[in-house]
């Protein structure tokens, strides 16, 4: 029951296939909440993109909540960048005509149809209204959302004056949207500012820690090599039912909103090629 039926598993896995590795089903099962926490120009944004695409190409359905700075435009570029591989910028330029056939031409098997995206700003709405949404977002669609996405929690309106307290409130309601919704959720979340710079942020490095790590079943953690540098490591301080501790290496190619995992070896190459320059 957990993870669905035996004819029809809702198992979704991730892009990381380290850390589908670690996980007890060998990825995300329906009522997990997955909190992925960088500092802001990390690449929590991306990672979220590839998780969401790389559902989409599993067949399940992805709702993408935008709730920052980042408009429903900028999660169609990130989105087609990241399944077509052309430049982000290349998609910009081009008029309305040609990406509408881009589109058509990449849709033949219904990528796209199995990716929404919806954006508000920080401060607009509480995270209960955010909810509201996508049960309206599903009926309206009529969908139901296998993987959600909130990009990123940090900007809902909190619901106490208490930050601490705000931060366990928003996890809990998320927790059970995941649950009553039979979804998984990935949550975009900061590290607390002593860590910002951090390439292996620990679990206490959450803001609001503790009232989240209760909720939580699976913490990654992400940090650069060096603050220019586009390769990093994934950290996995937390896992419910698995094994933590895992590192996993990666290199971003932001031009087409890609992350790639890549081996000890070619790490360690580059971050020395790092100090040469």
């Amino acid at each position: 029951d957990a993870i669905g039926s035996d004819s029809n598993p809702t198992i979704i896995k991730s892009f990381v296939e380290p850390i589908n590795m670690s996980l007890q089903f060998k990825g995300y099962k329906p009522g997990d909440v997955i909190m992925i926490c960088a500092e802001p120009g990390v690449g929590k944004t991306f990672f979220m993109v590839n998780e969401g695409n790389n559902a989409a190409l599993q067949g399940f359905n992805v709702l993408h909540l935008f709730i920052g700075d980042m408009k429903e435009y900028d999660g169609f570029i990130r989105y087609t960048s990241c399944y077509t591989g052309i430049p982000q910028d290349d998609i910009v330029a081009m008029s309305l005509e040609e990406q509408s056939d881009l589109i058509r031409r990449s849709n033949l098997n219904g990528h796209f149809n199995r990716v929404t995206v919806a954006a508000y700003s920080a401060g607009e709405i509480t995270v209960n209204e955010m909810i509201q949404e996508v049960k309206r977002l599903q009926d309206a669609d009529r969908v139901h959302f296998d993987l959600i996405l909130v990009d990123y929690a940090d900007n809902l309106i909190p619901e106490s004056d208490s930050m601490y307290k705000s931060g366990g409130d928003i996890y809990n309601s998320l927790s059970l949207l995941a649950t009553t919704n039979h979804s998984i959720v990935i949550v975009g979340s900061q590290p607390k500012t002593e860590f910002w710079g951090e390439e292996i942020i620990p679990k206490k490095g959450a803001a609001e820690s503790s009232k989240k790590q209760h909720v939580i079943d699976v913490m990654i953690t992400m940090g650069k090599a060096s603050k220019t540098a586009h390769i990093g490591s994934f950290f996995l301080p937390k896992v419910r039912r698995g094994d933590e501790g895992r590192i996993v290496r990666w290199r971003s190619h932001y031009d087409k909103a890609r992350i790639e995992v890549i081996n000890e070896t070619d790490y360690l190459q580059e971050k020395a090629n790092l100090g040469n320059i």
